[in-house]
């Protein structure tokens, strides 16, 4: 039998009190099996009352009717003005951790810390259960369980968020998707908007969007760029040519061309941005791949795009 939320409790306090000072507020409470018949877990997440900015991640395993704590960590959260922040830094940036089930496991569980700055009202996922999600009104905390121990190359990548979120704003009864980010949980929506106004402003405090854009595997990264372009109008030219030039040129062109798909190939958004990847520059087999699956009246939209931007030549 799998000890009480309560053993579970008991059992963090009992670490967290010699280590931490002060009251402490708790967050949430999660359980998990990792397998039909495998070990149980438990995690807590309790929070400093004197600084609201840090909390701590405790890992437990069930074992013969008690709870033993085998993963601490710390989540900490900054203290500085999102207005004062440079290149490539995001205002929802997070503190991530991924706490291993055991010292020989490859999986454990990540915890995403997130001030809430955008007035989350409530988070939900396909692939989460509810008691792994929390909001607050100046925080969002998601867990996943089961992750891979990412590498030092993937580290706070893309690994770092459950899947398919959707999210509540404000007042508002109406569910709307989340973009699948670095590390951040915002509305798709505000990533849009951020996308679209850095080409206009160039903006420092808006180039999160962008530099999250850059650091995806091909199938998220394709998603999120769709988003984009579906809510592009055909004079953003700037804004097409730095998603073709950019996050559409590191996917793979074969793949690219699969997921994009004859109906996408028929709209002159994605022409102006495929204009722009160097991968379909002519002549190659990419271009003539690319040339077989246009109607004769999108060739010429893709001449005419590739005119107005100029030669591309891959550097």
């Amino acid at each position: 039998m799998t000890p009480s939320a309560a053993a579970l409790l008991a059992a963090a306090n009992d670490w967290l009190a010699p280590l931490v000072g002060g009251a402490r507020q708790i967050l949430l409470v999660s359980h998990h099996q990792t397998k039909p018949g495998g070990l149980p877990f438990g995690l807590v997440i309790s929070r400093s009352t004197i600084d609201p900015g840090t909390a701590w991640a405790i890992l437990a395993v069930a074992q013969i009717g008690s709870w033993e704590v085998c993963e601490i960590s710390s989540l900490a959260l900054d203290d500085e003005d999102p207005s004062e922040r440079v290149w490539g830094l995001s205002p929802y940036e997070l503190s991530d951790e991924w706490l291993e089930y055991g010292k020989e496991s490859t999986t454990g569980a990540l915890v995403a810390f997130n001030r809430n700055r955008e007035g989350v009202a409530a988070i939900r996922s396909r692939h989460a259960p509810p008691d792994s999600l929390w909001v607050g009104p100046d925080l969002l905390i998601s867990l996943s369980w089961d992750v891979e121990k990412p590498d030092c190359e993937s580290w706070g990548k893309y690994w770092a968020r459950p899947r398919e979120i959707e999210l509540r704003l404000g007042r508002s009864s109406a569910w709307e998707p989340a973009a699948e980010l670095r590390a951040e949980i915002v509305s798709q929506r505000l990533f849009v908007e951020t996308c679209r106004r850095y080409p206009r402003t160039n903006r420092p405090e808006d180039y999160w969007a962008w530099d999250d854009l850059g650091q995806w595997d091909q199938r998220d990264k394709l998603a999120l760029v769709r988003s984009v372009i579906e809510a592009s109008t055909l004079d953003e030219d700037d804004l097409l040519g730095r998603l073709g030039a950019g996050p559409l040129e590191d996917m793979d062109p074969d793949f690219l061309l699969d997921e994009i798909g004859p109906a996408g190939l028929a709209d002159r958004r994605w022409l102006i941005a495929l204009a722009y990847d160097r991968d379909f520059e002519e002549p190659g087999p990419h271009a003539e791949r690319l040339h077989t699956m246009l109607s004769p009246e999108a060739r010429h939209w893709l001449m005419a795009a590739r005119a107005k931007c100029g030669t591309i030549t891959k550097g």
